[in-house]
């Protein structure tokens, strides 16, 4: 059967899974116990096979804050929060630089700016599906 992720053999995804997956009973199951058994035997495990991995996200809490402060900060600024996909990716880009070369904090909204960069980089690559 392979990989329970790409169904390759070998595994050609390398894809971690969380330690821990926890069903909606609130019950408690190793992925190594999941990974190993038949799927269709038990459908009250949640099936995280072949799902994204949201939660390694988790590794990233304090990055991440400063991120939602930065686009908190561009929506009471710029009140249309989807305006920026009006925005050519060039100029976007010269954002995402001007803010690497600056150090600190950014004088309007008090984050560090590589912050800001990676929200123009965000915003790249969700207006142009990259």
């Amino acid at each position: 059967m392979g990989c329970n992720i790409c169904r390759r053999e070998p595994c050609s995804c390398k894809t971690e899974l969380p330690e821990i997956i926890k069903c909606s009973d609130s019950r408690y199951y190793s992925n190594k116990n999941l990974m190993n058994r038949d799927t269709d035997e038990d459908q009250s495990i949640k099936q995280t096979i072949g799902k994204i991995p949201m939660g390694n996200l988790l590794d990233f809490k304090h990055a991440l804050e400063q991120v939602s402060k930065v686009r908190a900060f561009g929506n009471k600024k710029y009140p249309n929060k989807h305006s920026y996909k009006e925005i050519p990716s060039p100029l976007l880009i010269d954002a995402t630089f001007r803010h690497l070369w600056n150090s600190g904090l950014d004088d309007e909204s008090g984050v560090h700016h590589i912050y800001h960069a990676i929200v123009n980089l965000l915003m790249i690559a969700e207006k142009d599906k990259l």
